[in-house]
């Protein structure tokens, strides 16, 4: 699961790091894998997100 979670962050393809973790993991382990790769990807993203608002001096500005 922390694999999958890993890769999902880097990745960003929950279906695809699923598919490649297949090959060294048993199938039973499918759902969690994709629920793992799944959540890494979402937090990977916000992370990725936050480090691009620190970077610019803040949050971007609100439409009104």
């Amino acid at each position: 699961v922390v694999t999958a979670a890993t890769l999902g962050a880097q990745l960003k393809k929950p279906f695809a790091v699923t598919m490649l973790l297949m090959i060294s993991f048993p199938f039973r382990l499918a759902l969690w894998i994709f629920l793992a790769a799944a959540i890494g990807g979402k937090v990977g993203a916000l992370l990725a997100k936050k480090q691009t608002e620190k970077r610019e001096g803040g949050s971007p500005a609100k439409p009104e």
